[in-house]
């Protein structure tokens, strides 16, 4: 493409040129952000926002072997800077403990260290043996180039480091159970058949793996508890982003049982049909109390899916989506 046009926020606009684009012109020569010279190799997100103009001088040379850069290499790559290190175990929820690894890619220097953190205790040097969590932690990591000098206890190298980083790790309450009787979509899994009831929230943006989708359906689903609970409130946690054709649901229906067999039913949760000026994403937790505290062992859930893309809608007549990323009890 030699143009595109990126529809940003409050009616903002980002526009990314290559007019000298094809296939023989396949490399990028220069780079300019609103004609401003980009030389690093990234861009203040923040400034993105605001719109504007990417544009992209495309040259049938690459820039490597062009006379200018004869005599560069690798050695252009700045000697203090240390690569962030990732933590290499994939999953997040785990029932009774959880290995932790962490690996990270060296540049420059062999002597980097990796530092990592439980719940913002002391930092101690990871040596490439992992361990092992037992409850819900958060795990901060960092990378520091080796200049000899060992830091004090709890504190980071004067050298060169790396940002930090810091990932949930959550322990699930095993007296909780759930029955899905409705079928997730594979692409949005999220971490899997108890997603639901795993205690991790998500945030305004349905992708980052905490959101589990269900599309052109009704979710179905049963809670269960090992002991019964003294609850007051019943609910869930769901996500509507109209232009991926998320919607809120149009109702919710709970009823509660303490032997499986009886169930109360609580009026239902309704929820007005989305309009064209609801475009941002947002997240709602949608609740129902009940009249005094009550010991529960049953919860069934229907959630229902909204049907098809209103008139108004880009999807309009396509089935659309639900996502949740909790059921909530309390």
């Amino acid at each position: 493409f030699k143009k595109a046009k990126v529809q940003l926020p409050n009616n903002k606009n980002l526009f990314i040129e290559a007019p000298d684009n094809s296939a023989s012109a396949k490399y990028v020569n220069e780079l300019s952000f609103n004609t401003s010279k980009v030389n690093d190799t990234e861009i203040d997100h923040n400034e993105i926002k605001k719109g504007g103009t990417l544009l992209f001088e495309m040259s049938e040379i690459p820039l490597s072997k062009s006379k200018k850069y004869l005599n560069k290499d690798a050695s252009y790559i700045n000697p203090s800077f240390v690569p962030t290190p990732f933590i290499t175990t994939e999953q997040r929820i785990f029932e009774d403990s959880i290995v932790i690894e962490i690996d990270c890619n060296k540049m420059n220097d062999d002597h980097q260290k990796i530092w990592y953190s439980i719940n913002d205790g002391s930092w101690e040097e990871y040596d490439f043996l992992p361990f092992v969590l037992h409850k819900t932690s958060t795990v901060s990591i960092h990378a520091s180039s080796w200049n000899g000098v060992t830091p004090p206890r709890g504190g980071k190298y004067a050298a060169p480091s790396s940002p930090t980083v810091e990932s949930l790790f959550s322990k699930r309450d095993s007296n909780v159970n759930l029955e899905l009787k409705t079928d997730y979509a594979n692409q949005y899994a999220a971490s899997g058949p108890n997603t639901l009831i795993d205690g991790v929230r998500g945030g305004s943006d349905f992708r980052t793996g905490d959101w589990q989708g269900y599309f052109g359906k009704d979710l179905q689903a049963v809670v269960s508890f090992d002991e019964a609970k003294e609850l007051s409130s019943i609910g869930i946690s769901c996500i509507r982003d109209i232009k991926s054709w998320i919607f809120y649901p149009t109702k919710i229906g709970i009823s509660y049982s303490i032997d499986g067999k009886k169930y109360t039913k609580l009026p239902d949760l309704n929820y007005s049909e989305a309009t064209s000026d609801d475009y941002e994403p947002k997240v709602k937790v949608c609740m129902q109390d009940l009249k005094k505290t009550t010991k529960i062992k049953y919860i069934k859930y229907t959630v229902y899916n909204p049907g098809k893309c209103p008139a108004w809608h880009l999807g309009n007549g396509n089935d659309s989506w639900i996502f949740l990323d909790e059921f909530i009890f309390k």
